[in-house]
Order: C-alpha cells, then sequence, then structure tokens
C-alpha cells in the first residue's frame, strides 16, 4: 500500500538528493468539465521549486468561474488537479446559501496559496515503512486541470453528481442551527451573551466570517443586524425553492 502525504511544517529535514536549480512554472488552468456545465472555468497556477531549501515547493493559484446558465446558483462543487505539479489535488466548493446568489453571466474570482512544503510519499514493505520525497521529472509537462463536479441553482434544482454535495450540504445545515441558535441566545439573552457565544471556535464558514466581523467591529449592533439578514436570506433562500418544486419537480442532470 502506498499513501502521499505534502508537508507544510517538517522539522530538520535534509534534501538527499544533489541540489538543482530552482525553478518556476506558469500553467494555465484547462477546464475538463463535462458538457453541459453551466460553469466556465479558467485560472492559471504559479509553482516553486527552490531544491536548496527544507520546504522546497510553493503553489499560488488564480481561478475564474463563469455562470453560464440562465439561472442564479447558490452552490458549486470544482475539482483541481496537477500533473507533476505538487500541491495541486484538491476539491473545494463555494456556498451561497448565507448570502447574495452567484448570479447569470457573472464571474467569481478565487485565489489560493500553498506552501512552503515538501512532498513525501509512505512506501511499505515487510521491512516497514519509510518515507521517500517525490520529485517531479524536470523537463516533464506539468498540467492542471478543474472539473465542475456539482452545481445547485437558487431554486433547487441542480446539475452534476448530487454525491459530491452530501458533506457541503450537511454543513449547510449545521450553519444554518447554529444560527438560529445565536439568534436565539440574543432574543434571551441580549447583546452581550451573543457576543460571548461568537467567542467561541468554530469550522462553519459562515459563522467564522460572522465571528470576524464581531471582532473587528466596535459597532456590536451590527453584527446583529448582520446575524438576522443572514438568515433572512436563508428564508428568502428557502421560499424560492419551495415555490419552484410546488411547480415541478426537482430537476436533476448528470453526465
Amino acid at each position: 500500500m502506498r499513501g502521499i502525504i505534502l508537508f507544510a511544517l517538517l522539522a530538520g529535514y535534509a534534501a538527499a538528493a544533489p541540489q538543482q536549480a530552482e525553478q518556476e512554472s506558469f500553467i494555465s488552468v484547462v477546464d475538463r468539465s463535462s458538457r453541459g456545465s453551466p460553469l466556465l472555468v479558467k485560472g492559471d497556477v504559479t509553482a516553486k521549486d527552490r531544491p536548496r531549501e527544507k520546504l522546497r515547493y510553493s503553489v499560488a493559484g488564480r481561478l475564474w468561474l463563469t455562470n453560464t446558465s440562465s439561472k442564479p446558483i447558490l452552490l458549486t462543487i470544482v475539482s483541481l488537479e496537477g500533473t507533476n505539479v505538487p500541491g495541486v489535488n484538491d476539491k473545494w466548493s463555494q456556498d451561497y446559501y448565507f448570502s447574495d446568489s452567484f448570479e447569470p453571466q457573472s464571474t467569481e474570482n478565487h485565489e489560493w496559496t500553498f506552501g512552503p512544503f515538501v512532498s513525501r510519499m509512505e512506501v511499505k514493505s515487510d521491512e516497514g515503512s519509510k518515507w521517500v520525497d517525490l520529485e517531479p521529472e524536470r523537463g516533464a509537462p506539468q498540467k492542471v486541470t478543474a472539473s465542475v463536479l456539482f452545481v445547485q441553482y437558487a431554486d433547487g434544482s441542480s446539475w452534476g453528481d448530487k454525491e459530491e454535495a452530501n458533506t457541503v450540504l450537511a454543513v449547510r445545515k449545521k450553519t444554518i442551527e447554529r444560527l438560529m441558535a445565536l439568534a436565539s441566545i440574543y432574543r434571551e439573552k441580549g447583546e452581550s451573551a451573543l457576543v460571548d457565544a461568537l467567542s467561541e471556535s468554530t469550522d462553519l464558514t459562515a459563522v467564522s466570517s460572522l465571528q470576524n466581523f464581531c471582532q473587528h467591529n466596535n459597532d456590536k449592533s451590527k453584527v446583529v443586524d448582520r446575524l438576522f439578514r443572514m438568515l433572512a436570506t436563508v428564508d428568502e433562500h428557502k421560499r424560492m425553492m419551495k415555490s419552484s418544486h410546488q411547480r415541478q419537480p426537482d430537476s436533476v442532470h448528470s453526465e
């Protein structure tokens, strides 16, 4: 069995391979989405390799997603895969359920960085396990592809593999529950209790954004306002889905 892991931090690592010259690559992202995808994906990735450094690799990327459909979008799930580009192998999502929808013919910009890191592979044998450095072949073709996996429209219909959305939709449900709990705390105990509740750690993105707003805003009434606007947005999305479902069954299109 083999497993691959990327180390963003590694103490005391010494490269055994001969030192090589630094390398920087600029790679255009190729859209490999299935036919009929409602998103057009463009972008680029800059990959750096500094062999003399303990943490030799780093990547930075930009993606532009354009909603080419005629409907507002609530959820997008996209995967990225790199060939001979360490650190590019990921699946990420953007949920608009707690904010404005991703409108037709509009474009969203996403940027990210990763690293520096070391790319290593665990090799197991009868003698035990050991970690081996992964070094892409110098001069080998480098490629980064993007694939749209799933899209949910504001009317509740969707495109793509619905199984891909299970985790994100579960997080959405937990987020709604947490926002409603925060609203209840405010109604029952007031503004100070809400601020205290927002100091608790969370891995829910929408709640984290509310926490950050609270930390950087002295006027806590604005925090209360944002909380209830988020819940009003949730209610509006629910109404749109319910209204559309009453007119016609939810449609799911897969390629």
